[in-house]
């Protein structure tokens, strides 16, 4: 399992409900030159659910640019 996969499996866990989309954006960013899967974790219990907020009005903004 890759670091981004380990990620985004805590996410899922941690914030159950939330699209797949919106924490796989945010998997793919924490995970960004980790090569320690020990702060997989640490990584995991700093995102707090502000930050899937704020991601998903990027992905909104992103998606609304996109269609007009």
């Amino acid at each position: 399992m890759t670091i981004l996969e380990q990620i985004l499996a805590g996410l899922q866990q941690k914030f159950t409900g939330v699209d797949t989309a919106i924490l796989t954006r945010i998997a793919t960013k924490k995970a960004e030159g980790v090569t320690d899967e020990i702060k997989v974790n640490s990584i995991v219990e700093g995102i707090s659910f502000l930050d899937v907020l704020n991601s998903y009005g990027d992905f909104r903004a992103g998606d609304a640019s996109r269609t007009s």
